[in-house]
């Protein structure tokens, strides 16, 4: 039997469109076959081709007929895309964004100004609400462009406008498959390097009936456009003179803006900027994973509702944003993050301005604004309980039915299947303040908490549950809710270079059998684990994995400290840099000190304490 890839299965052939059914086939075999072969009959032989039919129709009566095929076809594709979905994300696969790809062309944008009594334009680029502007780099914005001429007269910009709409005319040909729009735009395109470069153009041309190559120095495609364009405005617009415009000199500026242009329009798209990869750095550990799943239910209920927030809670360093991102890349949506700060007024959610003296002030919108308005988009509000009660106001239309934001007149929908969400710390922390009750009702049922990996198994169930980590502390008599939990230590084994090539399985029945002493742990079969365990290295290893449980244990008690009292934390990122550190020294107290030793000089209130706590831990956590 032959196998089909999924690829040519998307991609049938015309005659597996249109299948024969088994009766159909048969009929042909036995009218076909035996016509061919009649000319045996008539030399009084036996028809050659009779054996053959005959096998191929007994072979048919296994044959199952087209319905039957293609729903065995959609059960295989149905088996791979569950495969392909993540575990947490299965029960919500409608989150998987699969609408409309927003992908608006760019276009230009003008800013008029005065300049010595003279009315100028000069010409950026405008694409949604993002702005570039030829010459600028980052920061100031978020590409490079070249500088070119983009400062026109307002008769010059008058030609140089419908010259940039013919072009925008032609690109919209391009995408619908208009192959002479391509034609017309090669030459231009060839034309303007050519130009830019300073190598002559040379095309052939009939002359007399007979064809001969011309060498042209200026792009001549543009420069008969601008031409008609100037011959055209001098009819029909008043006080407009042909005469007065430097056209071979508007013909440069025009081809340098229009090829510009055609790079941002080829680039276009929000991959690189909004789009994002899956990390393979990142690990869906048991309490990543649980956070995931929660968020994917919190926004499957927004999603069905169309209205509310979600709002994502925790300490600092728990990977709140890469939670978000992470989901917006299995979810295939453009990730937008907006942060927010103590010191932001209502106007900075939605835009902020520019000054530069030659062209006065310059408006941009926000992340957060440009987000809301991308559809599909996954828009994070990040410690958006660092703002003002009157700037958090502001975002209280996101949540309604009408899903919108509105501000000083201004007013801007949210665009299809955007998907809400606010993160932010403790108010325990410096820099948090409180969440308004308005916009806590509008996350009613949307409300996710995230959480430092957890210790043990015990501490697992608690965040599964509905127990305290209180209440699961009181079960240590269970010896198995006792077990270090296989959590955290899935993200920093791979770091240990022993460790470094085991698969996930291997390495947990290797930690459930050394560390929490499980004699059922598949580990004497494993052949990846053999030298691991062998005589010689047993020894070794075990040093090594009771160094990293350990190093999660003194973690886990620094992070369960009361933050008014502990002011500074060890985030998922220390962790592993304390990792990464032991590596060297393969010592777990003199990595801690070692590495926080530079608290002793950091102008941070209680630093010295803190390290002397640091100390105290090491003793109580390593001699356990």
């Amino acid at each position: 039997m032959v196998t089909k890839t999924l690829e040519e299965i998307d991609n049938p052939t015309e005659k597996e469109k249109n299948p024969l059914t088994k009766e159909e086939i048969i009929k042909t075999l036995q009218q076909k076959i035996p016509k061919e072969g009649a000319r045996f009959v008539e030399l009084g032989l036996n028809n050659p081709y009779q054996d053959l039919v005959d096998e191929l129709v007994l072979q048919l009566d296994g044959y199952e007929g087209p319905a039957d095929i293609q729903q065995k076809l959609a059960e295989i594709k149905e088996a791979k895309v569950k495969k392909d979905v993540p575990v947490w994300l299965r029960e919500n696969t409608e989150l998987i964004y699969q609408g409309p790809k927003d992908n608006p062309y760019w276009e230009t944008s003008i800013n008029q100004y005065e300049d010595h009594g003279e009315q100028l334009v000069s010409v950026g680029y405008k694409r949604r609400n993002k702005l570039l502007y030829p010459g600028k780099q980052k920061p100031e914005q978020f590409r490079d462009l070249e500088p070119v001429d983009n400062t026109f007269t307002l008769s010059e910009y008058n030609v140089a406008k419908e010259v940039f709409e013919e072009f925008r005319k032609l690109v919209i040909r391009i995408d619908k498959g208009d192959e002479e729009a391509k034609k017309i735009l090669k030459e231009i395109v060839s034309e303007e390097q050519h130009y830019r470069q300073g190598r002559p153009i040379i095309k052939k041309e009939k002359v007399n009936e007979e064809e001969i190559e011309k060498t042209h120095i200026k792009p001549q495609i543009i420069e008969k456009i601008v031409s008609g364009i100037c011959n055209k405005l001098e009819k029909t617009k008043r006080g407009f003179k042909a005469e007065a415009i430097n056209k071979e000199k508007l013909t440069q500026q025009v081809a340098e803006i229009l090829s510009q242009l055609l790079v941002l329009n080829k680039e276009r798209g929000d991959k690189g900027t909004h789009m994002l990869g899956v990390d393979p750095a990142i690990k869906e550990y048991p309490t990543f994973k649980l956070a995931l799943e929660n968020l994917a239910k919190a926004f499957a209920y927004q999603k069905e509702t169309n209205k509310g927030v979600s709002l994502l809670m925790g300490e600092a360093g728990t990977g709140k944003n890469e939670a978000v991102k992470y989901f917006a890349a299995k979810t295939n949506r453009p990730f937008y993050w907006f942060p927010c700060g103590k010191g932001m007024e209502a106007m900075d959610l939605l835009q902020h301005y520019e000054f530069t003296t030659k062209e006065g002030l310059k408006k941009f919108y926000t992340d957060l604004a440009d987000g809301i308005q991308t559809p599909g988009a996954v828009v994070m509000i990040d410690e958006v309980n660092a703002l003002q009660p009157a700037v958090q106001a502001i975002l209280h239309g996101l949540g309604d039915s009408s899903r919108s934001f509105k501000y000083d007149g201004i007013e801007i929908k949210v665009a299809p299947d955007v998907l809400i969400v606010m993160a932010g710390n403790p108010a325990s922390y410096a820099a948090a303040g409180e969440l308004g009750q308005a916009l806590l009702d509008r996350s009613a049922g949307q409300t996710v908490r995230i959480d430092y990996p957890a210790l043990t198994k015990s501490d697992f169930e608690a965040k599964t549950s509905l127990e305290t980590e209180k209440q699961a502390g009181k079960e240590k008599k269970d010896n198995k809710k006792l077990e270090y939990a296989l959590d955290e230590v899935l993200v920093l084994y791979p770091r240990v270079p022993e460790f470094a090539n085991l698969s996930e399985k291997s390495f947990s029945n290797l930690w459930e059998s050394i560390i929490n002493e499980d004699d059922t742990a598949e580990v004497s079969n494993d052949e990846s684990l053999k030298e691991l365990i062998s005589k010689d290295q047993i020894a070794n290893t075990t040093k090594t994995l009771i160094d990293l449980r350990n190093i999660l244990k003194v973690c886990d008690t620094w992070r369960k400290q009361d933050r008014d009292s502990v002011r500074i934390g060890v985030s998922l990122r220390g962790s592993t840099a304390i990792t990464d550190a032991y590596i060297k020294v393969r010592d777990v107290r003199k990595t801690f000190l070692q590495h926080y030793n530079i608290l002793l000089s950091q102008p941070i209130q209680d630093s010295a304490d803190i390290y002397a706590q640091l100390k105290k831990w090491l003793d109580t956590e390593l001699s356990n």
